[in-house]
């Protein structure tokens, strides 16, 4: 039949796409790492640098698109709202900015 035919090559065809999924979220990740190393103040790559060591590889899709957005800010925000406890904008996601503070606090 045809139909056993082709499924051998819509599995092959599958698990291409799931490593092609893989191989650009490792990218993406490797991407974040760089751009939290290498912010513009020692103070942020060290805290941002650090946090994307410990935690990046067990980050999801959609922590990962938080955590880029977080690294689009300043550093000036960043730093004043992670030591100063300032009133987060409302387009950062508070509940992952919280596991950045909490890092920073050593928890």
């Amino acid at each position: 039949m045809i139909a056993d035919r082709c499924y051998p090559t819509f599995y092959k065809m599958i698990s291409i796409i799931l490593h092609l999924n893989e191989f650009i979220m490792e990218e993406y990740r490797k991407r974040l790492l760089y751009k939290a190393n290498y912010r513009g103040t020692k103070e942020a790559d060290i805290l941002f640098g650090g946090f994307a060591r410990e935690y990046l590889h067990t980050l999801s899709k959609k922590e990962l698109n938080s955590f880029e957005k977080i690294l689009d800010e300043s550093d000036d925000l960043l730093l004043k709202l992670i030591l100063s406890g300032d009133t987060i904008p409302y387009h950062l996601d508070r509940q992952f900015l919280k596991k950045i503070i909490d890092f920073a606090n050593g928890q």
